[in-house]
């Protein structure tokens, strides 16, 4: 059989390592794009919610932000997307055995940073009141958020900087890739995204038919938001990740970038979204439903992995990128902007500013700042001192 350049490879055993460089860059331009709409809707959100913003629009399109949660949801098809190519690319690099250093180095240098900045912030500037609370109490907290733990229980979850219960997640998804995606069926990445989703759809299964409806909803909704629970996500990111590498794949040439593809993927990415809408709005309460608990993340996930497609298949047109730089940069300090935000919130509301809109201007404004001044002198700079050293990838962008 031969493999993506042209070369004879095994059939027999095939796993990931097998996989050659493809032809062509792996780059997305446009997927930071989907990061900006992922952190706008959170933070918009959040806003909405947080300062009672009960004259913000509720009707056309600008309802979707009432539901601005989802934007986690996308943020999590994102990641299956990238580090799978990410593992794939480093596969490619140093092989099977010299491939974990540099993804773990990587990752961390990007995620845990401005994650453990954030988090001091948070406990000694914004909620100083948490040295008040009983020793053993403040040191479990700190050392779950340490350890990425947090989002296991439902008291240290949302406990330092709320939206970050979602990077616990995050990075136990990162170990969970790397010491299974050597092992995965490349070739079969349909297979992989059922197996990914079967095992969400029992997750969420389970957490609804052994939850005692005496408890607080909120511990079944922290239970279904596990990382089993997410993994139907993940899986749909990943599985594009590998048709992209794979040009063999009979599916390859619906996601390869053109005009004729990425019209396909926005005319199905719009019914799968109108369905999605529709549904969710005739049972906005879907955590008392268990048809909706157990399979409508999953029609989430095919509609935000749908959108995905259409922005990795757009052509990359020069004067289409700049003007949508904007955007892009958005996208960029989007990992910024997720953890800033809501520290922005809260200080900003202890100022006690009326109206909601004013107070929203001034948080959005300080959050894109403080966000942009730590992506370039706190966050890029860090990237680059792992990207361009010993651990560097020679296929990265």
């Amino acid at each position: 059989m031969r493999g993506l350049s042209g070369a004879i490879v095994r059939s027999d055993n095939f796993n990931a390592t097998d996989i050659l460089p493809p032809a062509r860059k792996l780059y997305f331009p446009y997927v930071d794009l989907a990061r900006a709409a992922a952190v706008t809707l959170v933070l918009v959100y959040h806003l909405i919610v947080i300062l009672g913003w009960t004259t913000f629009p509720s009707s056309g399109i600008l309802d979707i932000f009432r539901i601005g949660w989802l934007g986690v949801d996308l943020f999590f098809v994102i990641s299956g997307f990238v580090i799978s190519l990410s593992l794939g690319r480093n596969i490619d690099d140093f092989g099977r055995d010299g491939y974990m250093k540099p993804y773990f180095m990587n990752r961390l240098a990007r995620i845990v940073p401005l994650y453990f900045l954030t988090s001091w912030c948070h406990i000694v500037l914004v909620e100083p009141q948490w040295f008040a609370n009983p020793p053993h109490q403040l040191w479990a907290n700190i050392l779950s958020h340490v350890f990425f733990v947090h989002n296991l229980s439902p008291s240290y979850s949302g406990a330092l900087n709320g939206p970050a219960w979602s990077i616990g997640v995050e990075m136990q998804f990162y170990v969970f890739m790397a010491l299974a995606f050597r092992w995965l069926p490349v070739r079969r990445p349909f297979l992989v995204c059922f197996a990914f989703t079967a095992v969400a759809l029992a997750w969420r299964a389970g957490v609804w038919y052994t939850f005692n409806p005496a408890l607080d909803i909120s511990i079944m909704v922290s239970r279904g938001q596990q990382f089993p629970g997410v993994l139907d996500a993940f899986g749909l990111g990943c599985a594009l990740a590998l048709i992209v590498r794979d040009r063999q794949h009979w599916f390859h040439k619906y996601v390869q970038a053109g005009w004729k593809n990425s019209a396909l993927w926005f005319a199905l990415a719009m019914v799968l979204g109108t369905v999605s809408w529709k549904i969710f709005w005739m049972h906005a309460a879907y955590w008392y439903f268990p048809w909706m608990v157990i399979f409508f993340r999953s029609l989430l996930a095919l509609t935000l992995v749908s959108w995905i497609c259409f922005f990795a298949a757009l052509p990359e047109c020069r004067r289409f990128v700049q003007v949508l730089s904007p955007l892009a940069y958005i996208g960029k300090i989007s990992y910024g902007i997720y953890l800033w935000h809501m520290l922005v919130i809260l200080s900003v509301m202890k100022i006690g500013i009326a109206d909601p809109a004013q107070a929203a201007a001034l948080i959005i404004l300080l959050t894109l700042v403080i966000a942009s001044f730590t992506w370039h002198f706190f966050e890029q700079p860090l990237i680059r001192k792992y990207r361009g050293g010993p651990f560097a990838s020679r296929a990265s962008p």
